[in-house]
């Protein structure tokens, strides 16, 4: 299986938008010249239907590689984009998730909530954890929570209303 078919179907040009209704972010099949190298492309818009676009870059799916592991950048996919205005550096990591099955009918997962999310994860089940990256713009004692910086949230697939008001905007 290649990485790209890992990634949840779900997810293509599906709106997301954080929880606290600041940004809206949309993962498409990418065009143009980065398109070999960087398949996917990552919009991030400044609101629900925000005229702003705050971040459109092209990026890659990094498919779980250990789905048990304590770390989530083994046991999660994830994607990067940068949340906020492009070029200062808020590089994020996106993670793909969906909540754990049932603890008691699969408890090798041990105490993790989230999980993997797996190509025929649907929509409704899918969550974005954006955790703070690397950059070269930000020196490392920034990340002062363990990987997540604020003020982002986690991102949730848009309502229906959400979605028309998106797409009525832009």
């Amino acid at each position: 299986m290649q990485l790209t078919e890992q990634l949840p179907a779900a997810l293509l040009g599906a709106l997301f938008v954080a929880e606290d209704g600041k940004l809206a972010c949309r993962v498409v099949r990418g065009e143009g010249r980065d398109r070999g190298e960087a398949p996917f492309l990552t919009t991030v818009w400044a609101g629900i239907g925000g005229p702003e676009v705050l971040s459109s870059v092209h990026t890659t799916w990094l498919p779980a590689t250990a789905p048990r592991s304590e770390h989530a950048s083994e046991r999660l996919g994830r994607m990067q984009a940068e949340l906020g205005i492009v070029g200062v550096g808020n590089l994020y990591t996106l993670y793909v998730v969906r909540r754990r099955p049932d603890p008691s009918s699969d408890p090798s997962w041990g105490d993790k909530e989230w999980v993997a999310a797996l190509p025929e994860t649907p929509l409704e089940a899918l969550r974005l954890f954006p955790e703070y990256g690397s950059s070269p713009y930000m020196p490392d004692d920034w990340d002062w929570q363990d990987g997540w910086w604020y003020p982002y949230s986690t991102f949730r697939p848009a309502t229906p209303a959400e979605q028309a008001a998106h797409e009525a905007r832009r």
